[in-house]
């Protein structure tokens, strides 16, 4: 698989919370100073954030609260309490400890603290705090690691401030089930932001740089990994401004049979939004007239289906011809479960010389012939749902982390790209590394739009990109446009046809950087 520069400037590590806390104390080491170094650049990021919220939110004149544990949670908490009291911001700190049991970094956090001037109040659950006068909640009871069910002081306050109807901002993670508006990520991203099961309680989230020695993130990085949207310009291919259509790229979809020629217009039309200079469509041929209608851009190569609106043994040969002067190849979209279709598909990609997209039906064709996914000779990108990854492969494992590894094994082992389509797709790649891409989009989850995710990776490999490439930007760019459609029509009315349509708003955003 090509290398590609770009990669580094591009993503951001994911890190499990047992290896953040193995960094964490790395860092550290026998100094105390290090880490309440580290203890203060987190505190400076939130109240930054706070800051800024406060100052953009002209009716957010009261008093922030801060609710701390005794752990370096609650030290972060204290830095961002005192850097507030020395803007002259009203806050009001509430320890679930006495502070004398504030120890280490935490207990450096308090001493400046009380310097500053602040007060710190024991928190009683006998006698909750008033917060009618409140801007805002700071969480930093609990930090990363916990894990089991909350005392009940601890149970009781999180239920009042999740029912206090106060903005709530929390360190690090969320003290669950406390319901943040804003969670600020200490240093990197976590696993647990991607799950269905954790995610709701995060809000919108950033992830606070921290100034960790390359050496141990390296060290401690597990090669999963998220996209920095700002640098997402950096993968578009580079266009010849001179040159011709086939310049641009070239490539061959083979998608559609009688019922499911939606499938095959919509990988098309999401290919020709995504850059390509010449796109041929390969269709039955008793279908062609139907197609016709739906289809002005590309070059529609019918083959010979004898009248049964689907793929034949016979149409082999004839698929390879088409694809002589092409640069990329999709398949799978619409062409149906109808028998003798998994032998046509099995022996054709074995046969295929240029990079592919194996979609849906194409990956069907596979179940219980998996050794025959072994044999291609150029890159390939495989897109199964979790249903089609369970024809192939079995169920997956429901811990993130093992569901990583069996993606990893599988990457490896066929030597192909994986795009595991869900609410955030996972993408393996053969070196072991793994993208957590996009974000859940209920708009998004309706027929038809892995036939468009489709359309947008075929077109970035025939332009040049690495499988590699391809299959982070497509992904990106499929949610993205997915957003863009939510935003204008909402999940319950957005359509794949709509999230093409909003391709060209993407791509012109990241065409102002490139």
């Amino acid at each position: 698989m090509k290398k590609n520069d770009n990669l580094e400037k591009i993503r951001f590590n994911i890190l499990s919370a047992n290896k953040v806390q193995s960094l964490d104390k790395a860092e550290k080491g026998e100094s105390l100073e290090k880490g309440y170094a580290l203890m203060k650049e987190a505190g400076n990021a939130l109240f930054k954030k706070i800051k800024e919220k406060i100052q953009k939110d002209k009716t957010a004149q009261g008093i922030v609260y801060v609710f701390v544990g005794a752990g370096n949670n609650g030290g972060d908490g204290l830095v961002v309490a005192r850097l507030l009291l020395e803007q002259k911001i009203p806050v009001c700190v509430y320890g679930m400890k006495p502070s004398s049991e504030l120890k280490n970094e935490a207990g450096l956090a308090f001493k400046d603290f009380e310097k500053a001037g602040g007060t710190y109040e024991l928190f009683s659950e006998i006698k909750m705090p008033d917060l009618k006068n409140a801007t805002l909640i700071v969480d930093a009871l609990l930090g990363l690691g916990f894990e089991g069910i909350l005392r009940p002081n601890y149970q009781k306050l999180v239920d009042y401030l999740n029912q206090s109807g106060v903005p709530i901002y929390s360190v690090d993670c969320p003290t669950i089930p406390l319901q943040a508006n804003y969670t600020m990520l200490m240093g990197f991203a976590r696993n647990e932001i991607y799950t269905e099961k954790e995610s709701v309680y995060y809000g919108t989230w950033e992830v606070a740089p921290l100034s960790y020695s390359h050496k141990n993130v390296e060290f401690f990085s597990e090669n999963v990994y998220g996209l920095i949207d700002a640098e997402m310009w950096r993968l578009l291919p580079k266009r010849n401004e001179w040159g011709d259509k086939r310049i641009q790229g070239t490539a061959l979809i083979v998608a559609g049979s009688r019922g499911m020629l939606g499938a095959a217009s919509l990988c098309a039309k999401a290919a020709l939004r995504s850059g390509i200079g010449l796109l041929s469509l390969a269709v039955p041929a008793s279908l062609l007239p139907e197609l016709s209608v739906k289809l002005d851009e590309p070059v529609l190569l019918p083959y010979e289906d004898f009248g049964s609106g689907h793929l034949v043994a016979e149409n082999i040969q004839e698929i390879k011809n088409f694809l002589k002067h092409q640069k990329a190849l999709a398949i799978g979209p619409g062409i149906s479960r109808h028998v003798g279709i998994a032998e046509v598909v099995t022996s054709f990609v074995s046969q295929v010389s240029v990079p592919m997209v194996l979609d849906a039906d194409a990956l069907n064709a596979f179940e219980k012939k998996l050794e025959a996914l072994k044999h291609h000779s150029e890159e390939v990108i495989i897109t199964p749902h979790e249903r089609e990854w369970e024809r192939l492969f079995g169920a997956l494992p429901n811990s993130i982390e093992k569901r990583d590894q069996e993606l990893r094994e599988k990457a490896k082992e066929y030597n192909f790209v994986i795009i595991l389509k869900g609410g955030v797709s996972c993408i393996a790649f053969p070196d072991g590394e793994i993208y957590r891409v996009g974000s859940p989009n209920s708009g998004m989850a309706k027929g038809g739009s892995g036939d468009v995710l489709t359309g947008i990776l075929v077109a970035l490999l025939a332009q040049g990109c690495s499988a590699k490439e391809a299959s982070l930007l497509g992904t990106w760019l499929h949610s993205e446009a997915g957003k863009s459609a939510r935003n204008r029509l909402g999940a319950f009315s957005m359509l794949p046809s709509d999230v093409i349509q909003e391709l060209p708003n993407v791509f012109l955003k990241l065409e102002k950087n490139f």
